[in-house]
């Protein structure tokens, strides 16, 4: 009786904190947030084009780096408070920031802002999955993740609604900042519900599969050692699919910035844009939540190849946008914001939840860390690359790209495992 009163306190608890931190992330994420008012700041696109790589870079050292941590129990939820309050603090340097802009400093600060979120985000993240795969039974796991994101994506409503319609502010810049405010106090208030979980040992071991892969030979530094790591793991079939999904589906992961940047070349000084382009990604959340939930009953990979074809849709109609002027409208890219934040959260759960239904809690840490480095390096150079195709030909050639990715994953998806089985090597 115990560990089911242990299990629903949980469930509640981390579903208050997750939905807390969702609302925060979506109010002043790297993505969309950061991107847009970075661009409406004035700053050159190719910078804009660095934060989520900067962020993906900083995120995958943590995890090279912390991963052997979380074979000590009871610790876990304090790392997720350390990531949390870590990032608020390098967001309210922002926002302190921008109110003085001066564009020969928007550059390092945001850029080193976007380390320390991902740096944070990657310690957090990786406690987090781990926690839920200790703490929660399978089934609960995967209501706990698309119910906090509809639920976060309701509230991220009613403050962006809020924003426009009962704030009155001289200009766009500040009715975006009061979002980025807001954001930073979420961050905190999750970090505080954060305390209330009950971290316990877990219970079942009857449910352990092979022990991680383990590095031959003696240790040679961090680098090698994960090398050697990525080198056996590889070699596991299951592992091998997911690391060239995860590659291919980075084209639904980095899309957001991309679009962001491509409505702030229209939009950027339009107060109420970035509100209406926060309610259009919350609605897309709402409609991931009702829909995935049902489609995962199915299959996890049948929720990355639908999701993927709902992000060429987002693609579609962004590139729509610039060939033809009339529909350069706000609620218009509001809706591609809709698209690719369903087709996100699509991916962003499927995955997590088929690499928690293929691993023991044993090698959980290693196996989620080993594929978010690897995904991180690729991320960060593709990302980069596309960075730089926008800043020398224009921000639709990068979207061009990205559609055709999109439409690959989603043939691909289908040759994945439904996971209800661990695979062999």
């Amino acid at each position: 009786m115990a560990n089911e009163k242990d299990e629903d306190w949980n469930f509640h608890t981390i579903l208050g904190q997750g939905t807390a931190v969702d609302v925060s992330y979506q109010l002043k994420s790297a993505k969309l947030f950061l991107p847009f008012l970075y661009m409406a700041l004035g700053a050159p696109i190719m910078f804009a084009g660095l934060i989520l790589p900067v962020v993906q870079v900083s995120n995958l050292i943590l995890q090279m780096v912390c991963a052997p941590l979380f074979v000590r129990p009871l610790l876990r939820k304090w790392y997720m408070i350390l990531g949390i309050v870590a990032t608020a603090v390098a967001l309210i340097v922002v926002a302190i920031a921008t109110y003085s802009a001066q564009a020969v400093w928007l550059a390092p600060v945001f850029l080193f802002a976007a380390a320390i979120m991902g740096t944070s985000q990657g310690l957090s993240t990786l406690a987090y999955q781990d926690l839920i795969g200790r703490i929660l039974p399978r089934d609960r796991r995967g209501r706990l993740l698309f119910s906090q994101a509809a639920l976060a994506a309701v509230f991220t409503i009613v403050i962006a609604v809020a924003s426009k319609l009962f704030v009155d502010h001289p200009n766009a810049i500040g009715e975006h900042l009061e979002l980025l405010w807001a954001g930073i106090a979420l961050s905190l208030v999750a970090a505080l519900i954060t305390v209330l979980i009950r971290e316990t040992p877990p219970q079942n071991k009857s449910a352990q599969r092979a022990p991680a892969p383990k590095a031959t030979g003696a240790k040679k530094g961090i680098l090698l050692d994960y090398l050697a790591r990525l080198s056996a793991a590889l070699r596991i079939d299951w592992f091998r699919r997911f690391l060239i999904a995860r590659m291919l589906f980075l084209s639904i992961e980095m899309a957001m910035p991309f679009y962001a940047l491509h409505a702030a070349t229209y939009h950027a000084a339009h107060k109420g844009s970035l509100s209406t382009f926060v309610i259009g990604s919350s609605l897309g959340i709402i409609a991931g939540g009702m829909v995935w939930q049902r489609v995962a009953r199915v299959s996890t990979p049948a929720v990355m190849a639908l999701a993927s074809l709902i992000a060429c849709a987002a693609g579609g109609l962004a590139i729509a946008t610039f060939f033809v002027p009339d529909l350069r409208l706000v609620w218009i890219h509001g809706g591609v914001f809709l698209l690719i934040a369903m087709a996100n959260e699509g991916t962003r759960n499927a995955r997590k939840l088929y690499i928690v239904e293929f691993t023991s809690n044993e090698e959980r840490p290693y196996y989620i860390a080993l594929s978010n480095v690897f995904i991180g390096v690729f991320g960060a150079i593709t990302s980069f690359g596309f960075g730089v195709l926008a800043h020398l030909q224009h921000v639709i050639w990068p979207i061009w790209l990205i559609v055709g990715i999109n439409f690959v994953a989603c043939l691909y998806a289908r040759q994945l495992s439904t996971g209800r089985k661990p695979a062999t090597a």
